[in-house]
């Protein structure tokens, strides 16, 4: 890892703990093992870093998801892929898509470090929005799964929260109700 790429790594990790605001160039640099004026070599300013990191994390996203075959800023080219899919592999799909975003730790320290800053920065509020929730329901919306959530969440979510409970029958049960909005999509 160059020395660019570690100031980056470390800023991020600083701001998944303290946040944006709350730390300072200075920090970056002893975590990193360089002196503050060193920084400049490589970023104008903690803006520049943060950017930086921002274009990091849009490549890193963007490699991902073309591994698993998903466009989520074109969902137009997924639909097609989606509507021949079973369930069942639907799901897994995305289960693995929300599995990375929660476990790879570079994606996981900057969606904490945006959930911190969203309460204290109006621009950081705005950039959470558009990244975690206004992208994703497009994308849903466009691929025609809104719907589908109740049965995403039985499968991966609840049965963290409350194991034991058949999650799984009742969202099938939901979804194949005769007045369901989704048998459009699954038939």
């Amino acid at each position: 890892m160059n020395t660019k790429e570690r100031i980056m790594d470390c800023a991020l990790t600083l701001f998944s703990k303290s946040g944006y605001d709350a730390v300072s160039v200075e920090q970056i640099a002893l975590e990193v093992g360089i002196k503050a004026p060193s920084l400049d070599k490589h970023f104008k300013n903690k803006q520049a870093i943060f950017d930086g990191i921002m274009l990091n994390m849009q490549m890193k996203y963007d490699e991902q998801m073309h591994s698993m075959n998903m466009h989520l800023y074109e969902s137009e080219k997924d639909t097609s892929v989606f509507n021949k899919i079973s369930t069942e592999d639907l799901v897994q799909k995305v289960h693995d898509l929300i599995s990375y975003s929660i476990h790879d730790k570079t994606i996981s320290n900057f969606r904490k470090s945006l959930t911190i800053e969203q309460f204290r920065n109006k621009e950081f509020a705005a950039l959470y929005t558009q990244r975690y929730y206004s992208n994703l329901m497009n994308y849903l919306g466009l691929l025609g799964l809104i719907s589908f959530i109740s049965y995403l969440s039985a499968d991966v979510f609840s049965p963290l929260a409350y194991p034991g409970y058949n999650w799984m029958a009742q969202a099938v049960s939901d979804l194949s109700a005769t007045n369901a909005p989704s048998l459009t999509l699954w038939n």
